[in-house]
C-alpha cells in the first residue's frame, strides 16, 4: 500500500514522530474552527495529545483499522491538516473519510483535494467499493467538499452525531467505485 500520494499542490502521506509539534501546532491554531465540528479537538489538547495520536497511527494501519494521513503543501511540505478512512468494514468494502485543515489553509481547495487522494487510496489500495462521508448539516464547508468530490447525498440522519456534548442532525454522503470526479 502506498504511504503517500500527490496531486502536485497537496501531498497525503503516513505519519511520522517528527509530526507531532506540527500537529499540535496546526490543531493549536485552528481550535477555535476545529473545535465547533471535530469532538477530540477540546480545551487544553496539548503536545501530548498529538503524541498519542501519531503513535497509534503505525498500529491501526499495520492491523488495516484505520489509513489516517498528514495533509502537506506539495512544494514547501508545510502541515497543512489531516485526512483518513476510518470506520473500516473490510468483510463489506466500505469506510469512512474524514478530514481538516489547519485555519490557515482553508478556502483554497486544500480539503477536496486532500479527501480525493485519500478516497483513491480507499478505492485503489484499501480495495473498498464505497466510501462514506458524514457530516453535520450545518458544517456547510464539509458539506461543499462531499459535493465537489462528487459524493450522492443519501440520506439525513437525525440526531446522529454528537458534538460539544449535543447532538445533531447530519448528512451522509457516499461515493462508489468510480464515481470519484476528476478535480480542475
Amino acid at each position: 500500500m502506498r504511504e503517500d500520494l500527490t496531486d502536485g499542490r497537496v501531498t497525503i502521506r503516513a505519519y511520522r514522530m517528527s509530526d507531532i509539534p506540527l500537529l499540535c501546532d496546526a490543531v493549536l491554531e485552528s481550535h477555535t474552527e476545529l473545535s465547533r465540528w471535530l469532538p477530540w479537538c477540546q480545551p487544553g489538547y496539548s503536545a501530548a495529545d498529538s503524541a498519542a495520536w501519531v503513535v497509534s497511527r503505525g498500529d491501526d494501519w499495520g492491523k488495516s483499522v484505520e489509513y489516517s494521513f498528514v495533509i502537506c503543501d506539495a512544494m514547501d511540505h508545510r502541515f497543512l491538516g489531516a485526512v483518513g478512512l476510518n470506520r473500516l468494514d473490510l468483510p463489506n468494502r466500505t469506510g469512512n473519510l474524514g478530514w481538516w485543515v489547519r485555519s490557515s489553509a482553508t478556502g483554497r481547495g486544500v480539503a477536496t483535494a486532500a479527501a480525493q487522494l485519500c478516497a483513491q487510496f480507499g478505492f485503489e489500495d484499501a480495495g473498498l467499493d464505497r466510501i462514506e462521508i458524514i457530516c453535520a448539516t450545518s458544517n456547510f464547508p464539509s458539506i461543499r467538499v462531499a459535493e465537489k468530490l462528487g459524493a450522492a447525498r443519501e440520506a439525513l440522519l437525525r440526531k446522529r452525531i454528537v458534538i460539544n456534548n449535543q447532538t445533531h442532525d447530519a448528512l451522509l454522503f457516499a461515493l462508489l467505485r468510480g464515481e470519484l470526479h476528476a478535480l480542475p
